[in-house]
């Protein structure tokens, strides 16, 4: 939605607009909305205070709701920030319980690091959209995303509907289907 790397660079103006339009739009939304679990990746304090405190409200209000969809959204995301934040989380941890760097290095694998990720109990995607008209990933969930479909979709992501979401998804399903056959 929009990277740590897009929020520290952007013009204000551009970014006070997609922070408004979070605020209003998704938060607001995903709240009346039963069917939608909603999951925030990122570093919420580069966001406006408002901002954040409606990400954080939604998460909230809507973490009970075992019968909905995961719906995540990533804003002040880096994918290289994460890895890094999962190391530093992972020897944090290592340093409170007495651990040597050896110990950590010895035990240090891929679910060690998945444990330290900004949300590790969310399945990888199967599919992303990414939007914009670029055709490169730009530091977009590194790690998750090895295995994941891709869609590129050349509208921004304000402009995104509903029909976009369809075609995408029916064009995951056929590469699904030509997969299994």
């Amino acid at each position: 939605m929009a990277s740590a790397d897009n929020i520290r660079r952007r013009d204000s103006a551009e970014v006070d607009y997609l922070m408004q339009l979070t605020e209003t739009v998704i938060a607001d939304h995903v709240r009346r909305n039963d069917r939608w679990r909603l999951h925030v990746a990122g570093q919420l304090d580069l966001l406006p205070d408002s901002t954040a405190r409606a990400l954080k409200e939604a998460v909230e209000e809507t973490r009970d709701r075992t019968d909905a969809g995961d719906l995540t959204i990533a804003i002040g995301y880096s994918g290289r920030g994460e890895v890094v934040d999962a190391v530093r989380g992972l020897l944090d941890e290592a340093a409170v319980s007495g651990r040597s760097l050896s110990d950590v290095a010895e035990g240090l694998d891929e679910d060690a690091i998945r444990r330290h990720l900004y949300l590790p109990d969310l399945p990888d995607p199967e599919l992303v959209i990414r939007t914009s008209g670029e055709l490169r990933m730009s530091d977009f969930l590194l790690w998750q995303t090895t295995r994941s479909d891709i869609d590129f979709c050349d509208l921004y992501w304000p402009a995104f509907r509903q029909i976009d979401l369809m075609r995408a998804l029916r064009t995951y399903g056929r590469r699904q289907l030509n997969r299994s056959s």
